[in-house]
């Protein structure tokens, strides 16, 4: 009663219930979840590493104790980047957006400087200033 067949290892139970835990938690570990790495102190020894599955729910820390094992940690960590890399591509995307963002707005302004040198600017897209180029001899 209570015996485990010999071929599950403890590894294999700790992983086993985080996957239960994230499949069963999908949309709050796609968004949130970090695997933490601490020591300890005991009669002035340090131990550790010891890994922690970390997690808000409702803006509260929640943490799951997942050992010293590192394959555990790692088995762990890599379920979570799996599970947040639609989330992780679209901030990436978002940041590139806004890096294209600026850089148009700062070629768009040399643009309109440049226009401003012939006597012609930009008004949106658009180039205004035509009449009072042609009226001074420059077209």
């Amino acid at each position: 009663m209570g015996e485990k067949p010999e071929n599950i290892t403890s590894v294999d139970q700790k992983i086993a219930e985080v996957r239960l835990l994230l499949g069963e938690y999908v949309g709050l570990f796609s968004q949130t979840g970090s695997v933490q790495k601490s020591w300890r102190s005991h009669r002035g020894h340090r131990l550790g590493p010891f890994f922690r599955l970390a997690f808000r729910v409702n803006g509260k820390q929640n943490c799951l104790y997942l050992g010293s094992n590192t394959v555990v940690a790692a088995k762990v960590s890599e379920l979570l980047r799996k599970l947040q890399s639609p989330l992780r591509e679209q901030r990436a995307l978002r940041r590139e957006q806004a890096r294209i963002r600026v850089v148009f707005r700062v070629c768009k302004q040399t643009f309109d400087q440049e226009l401003r040198a012939i006597g012609l600017f930009l008004k949106g897209n658009e180039i205004r200033g035509w009449r009072r180029c042609r009226a001074n001899g420059l077209r």
